[in-house]
């Protein structure tokens, strides 16, 4: 993509100067003392040129702009792209932290957790992780995140 870029400036580079050469020609402004130095057969040739030249250059500004358009949605491709790389990380992320909360306050060391001394506590903190995982997959799901 950037060496068509810089292709496409190359040729640019050219067209104008020989169009703005052309165009001094065909308007009479390159005149001698002596008379005329172009015959009128070879103006007129000159004037088809400058009509090609002015036609190169149209096509020229097209294929700028359609190279500058592919270039946006390549850009805006790779954006989406890690858009969705990001929503599927912060999924994951979101998945961990309710889990990782549970495990890090029963972790703790209190002895006045009313769990603690439950003989089902520890399976009620399993139960719970468990709960609140499937919950945040299907409000992800429900959301489309995943």
């Amino acid at each position: 993509m950037s060496e068509l870029r810089h292709d496409l400036l190359h040729i640019r580079r050219t067209l104008a100067p020989t169009r703005d050469a052309v165009r001094g020609i065909v308007d009479n402004r390159i005149e001698l003392d002596e008379g005329e130095v172009f015959p009128h057969d070879v103006e007129i040739a000159f004037s088809a040129a400058y009509d090609k030249l002015m036609r190169a250059v149209d096509g020229l500004e097209l294929s700028r702009d359609l190279v500058a358009g592919v270039r946006d949605y390549h850009q805006a491709k790779v954006a989406n792209d890690q858009n969705e790389v990001m929503k599927r990380l912060t999924v994951v992320a979101s998945l961990l932290l309710v889990p990782t909360f549970i495990v890090g306050n029963y972790g703790q060391n209190f002895k006045n957790i009313p769990e603690l001394h439950w003989w089902w506590g520890y399976w009620y903190a399993w139960a719970l992780i468990g709960v609140t995982t499937l919950l945040q997959l299907w409000f992800f799901r429900r959301k489309r995140w995943i």
